[in-house]
């Protein structure tokens, strides 16, 4: 359990005849039995506890504040790094309603999203962490710069930009539809949700030849392609700890491509 909950949960119980601080789940332990009794039996620990210990409850504490779009029964999840902000500016553009991830109803509505392959994805990730956070002075030949080569063969997984699919997604992902966007074009992507919506009764238009109004800069593609090198030369311990995160994401992408079909011509 992280020791910071349980240093609140303390203080906001604790009689002022206890010890003033504990630091670590270690201190609380060496406290006199009625102390614990009372945490416990009294002030509800053992469900803190549970609560703090399910990861559950940090997916939906994470879901109520991931941004949705609904139209009557569908709804879109923008993926980071996989055109979020073309598919944020396109559905509030025709007007679907704005709702967080928490509010939907995987066994009555109908959930669709595009992602692309899992490592591009990851390395896309890293790129824009690197982006926001580090200010290089020359974008040329960066993996041969020992301290950009350094953290970038030792970082796994840095954000919610780099959050493996299956882990996002944990519990509802054979729940949402998914469009492999990688092995498509931007207007075959949208005919596919097209023939998603037809299937289920809803004749709705999406735009299609839209230019690509956000694309990264020359700087950001030279980042982009120094960890792509990196990734490849990446320590072997790291590359396995790595993979740890992704080869589930890897799995699931590849059974994805393999039976994906653009006109949802099965049942579904």
């Amino acid at each position: 359990m992280s020791e910071i909950f349980l240093q609140k949960f303390y203080d906001n119980v604790k009689d002022l005849s206890w010890p003033q601080l504990i630091e670590t789940y270690s201190d609380f332990v060496k406290l006199p039995d009625s102390i614990k009794n009372e945490c416990y039996q009294q002030h509800g620990l053992e469900s803190t506890l549970n609560q703090i210990e399910d990861s559950d409850y940090w997916l939906a504490s994470h879901r109520s504040r991931v941004v949705v779009y609904r139209h009557h029964s569908l709804v879109f999840i923008p993926v980071p790094k996989c055109g979020f902000i073309y598919y944020h500016d396109l559905f509030t553009r025709i007007g679907w309603e704005q709702i967080t991830l928490d509010k939907v109803n995987f066994d009555q509505h109908i959930v669709f999203t595009a992602i692309m392959n899992p490592t591009d994805r990851y390395l896309k990730g890293l790129t824009e962490w690197f982006w926001k956070r580090i200010r290089f002075d020359n974008f040329d030949n960066l993996e041969q710069q020992e301290l950009f080569f350094n953290i970038a063969s030792d970082i796994l997984i840095t954000d919610i930009h780099t959050m493996p699919y299956t882990v996002e997604y944990q519990g509802i992902i054979n729940k949402i539809h998914w469009i492999p966007s990688d092995n498509l074009s931007d207007n075959e992507v949208k005919q596919s949700m097209m023939h998603l919506f037809k299937k289920h009764n809803y004749n709705i238009q999406l735009p299609l030849d839209d230019p690509r109004l956000h694309q990264s800069n020359p700087k950001k593609l030279k980042l982009y392609q120094a960890l792509k090198n990196v990734h490849i030369r990446k320590k072997q311990k790291t590359f396995e700890l790595l993979y740890v995160f992704l080869a589930e994401d890897l799995k699931f992408y590849r059974q994805l491509v393999n039976k994906f079909d653009p006109t949802w011509s099965k049942n579904i």
